[in-house]
């Protein structure tokens, strides 16, 4: 039987770059089958295959990111810039506000100030001023 080692080791390497499969059995020519032969029959193969896969997963990550911070940048795409902004930046994430425990917390800002100010006008808590 043929050893596979510099096919094993060039699909790693194709595997790192864009981590995935398919991906990097066509730029090396090696059918998915032979692939997938490989990862069952030979357990350090399989290890190192799901490391590169990982680490090729992250680089296409990378690379897809810089591209909508190129298009949110240099287009001023708004979309795009609130896409980043919402996915990186605290302020800008999306929260679901929580619901009130009871009809107390439900106030509203207004409420609560008219709450506070006695009929004649003075203020209930006099914070020292």
């Amino acid at each position: 039987m043929r050893e596979h080692k510099e096919d094993k080791i060039r699909f790693l390497e194709e595997l790192q770059k864009i981590g995935n499969v398919w991906t990097a059995c066509g730029r090396i020519k090696i059918p998915r089958s032979t692939i997938y032969r490989w990862l069952k029959t030979d357990p350090e193969f399989n290890e190192l295959a799901r490391k590169a896969m990982k680490i090729g997963r992250i680089s296409l990550s990378e690379m897809t990111e810089g591209v909508v911070i190129k298009k949110a940048i240099v287009e001023k795409d708004l979309k795009a810039s609130m896409y980043i902004l919402s996915h990186n930046h605290p302020r800008y994430i999306k929260r679901e506000p929580l619901p009130p425990k009871d009809e107390n917390q439900a106030m509203n800002l207004a409420d609560l100030i008219k709450k506070s100010i006695k009929k004649d006008g003075t203020n209930e808590d006099s914070f020292g001023l």
